[in-house]
């Protein structure tokens, strides 16, 4: 993660300018990077302490004891929001890849533009150009996704994210609405 943190560094005004052309906003717009810079930041340093495997711990019943075997999701889907398009589409998605899933996002259709920049800097990254991309669509889009995935991150309105915990549940797949 930090790979695709120094490829954003590296190049901030392509995507500033397409966040701007899409929402209207220039100081959020610049916000809006560095809070993913520091979410990326934030997330790596957390690493150590949340990814520990094996772990053994007891219970209050003596002879039980429970071990961690983290199991990565084969693809997460994430939904987000018009709002802050770019912080809210990798809000989940940075934690995810960070915890070896594969992530596919669906950011709102009002604000495409700035997803072929984004793709552009994770294109400069080899590591996520394989298990890390964002499509383009509307509503129908979005609700056809929890076909494909693991385990799906939606934020967004709540009638909306009702009709996606009932699609969830249906086809028995984990949601963080």
């Amino acid at each position: 993660m930090q790979k695709s943190k120094k490829a954003i560094l590296s190049n901030p005004k392509k995507l500033t300018l397409a966040l701007v052309n899409d929402t209207g906003r220039l100081i959020e717009s610049r916000i809006e990077i560095e809070s993913v810079i520091n979410n990326i930041d934030r997330w790596c340093n957390l690493v150590p302490e949340l990814l520990v495997n094996g772990e053994i711990k007891t219970t209050t019943i003596p002879f039980i004891q429970l071990k961690n075997k983290l199991i990565p999701d084969q693809l997460v889907g994430i939904i987000s929001p018009w709002n802050f398009p770019l912080l809210l589409s990798l809000i989940d998605a940075i934690p995810s890849l960070i915890a070896g899933c594969a992530v596919i996002v669906k950011p709102s259709e009002i604000v495409p533009r700035f997803i072929q920049p984004l793709l552009e800097t994770i294109a400069t990254v080899p590591l996520l150009n394989d298990i890390f991309t964002y499509i383009e669509g509307a509503g129908e889009t979005g609700a056809n996704l929890i076909e494909y995935v693991d385990f799906i991150c939606f934020t967004g309105r709540v009638a909306t994210g009702k009709k996606l915990a009932e699609s969830a549940a249906k086809n028995f797949i984990p949601a963080s609405l």
